[in-house]
C-alpha cells in the first residue's frame, strides 16, 4: 500500500491510497478527497488504517477539526475515525515523512497496525501524543506527554 497525492482535474489535490500485490500489479486504488494518509497501515479485517491530514483544512482553516487517524475500506469509504486535528498545538504541522519539508513544522510521526489495535504517535517540539485504537470495540485512548 502506498499513499500519494494526485492533481484533480479542477485543481485541489486529492488523496489516494494505491494498493499492489507483489508483482506490482494495482489491485484497488482508494480515493480519500482532501485527505493525505502520510502513513499507512493493512489491518487483519481487509480494511487499511491512515495517519495523515487534511491539507486543506491544515491550511485554510483555524479550527483544524479533521481527524488524523482514520480507518477506510480498500475502496476508500471512511469506516471510523480519530484524534481530531485541533488537539494537537494550534500551529501548523506536516506529518509527511521526513524528509519531505514542505512546512517548516515536520512533526515525527509512526503508525503501527497490530491483531487487536492500533497505535498512533505524533511528535512535536513541545509534547508528544500516543492515540491507541482497540479495533474490535473502537474504544480509543490518548496520551499526551511533555
Amino acid at each position: 500500500m502506498v499513499g500519494a497525492q494526485k492533481k484533480s482535474s479542477d485543481g485541489p489535490l486529492l488523496g489516494i491510497v494505491v494498493t499492489m500485490d507483489l508483482t506490482g500489479k494495482i489491485i484497488s486504488t482508494a480515493q480519500l478527497g482532501s485527505f493525505a494518509a502520510s502513513h499507512i497501515c493493512p489491518a487483519t479485517d481487509g480494511t487499511f488504517w491512515a495517519l495523515g491530514q487534511d491539507w486543506e483544512s491544515e491550511l485554510l482553516s483555524t479550527s483544524r477539526s479533521s481527524p488524523l487517524l482514520r480507518n477506510y475500506t480498500t475502496e476508500g469509504f471512511l469506516r471510523r475515525s480519530y484524534f481530531p486535528r485541533n488537539e494537537l498545538p494550534a500551529a501548523q504541522i506536516n506529518l509527511h515523512p521526513k524528509g519531505q519539508t514542505f512546512t517548516q513544522n515536520v512533526a515525527d510521526a509512526y503508525l503501527s497496525c497490530g491483531s487487536t489495535s492500533v497505535g498512533a504517535f505524533v511528535g512535536l517540539p513541545d509534547s508528544w501524543h500516543w492515540l491507541e485504537v482497540q479495533t474490535q470495540t473502537g474504544a480509543a485512548q490518548h496520551w499526551t506527554m511533555k
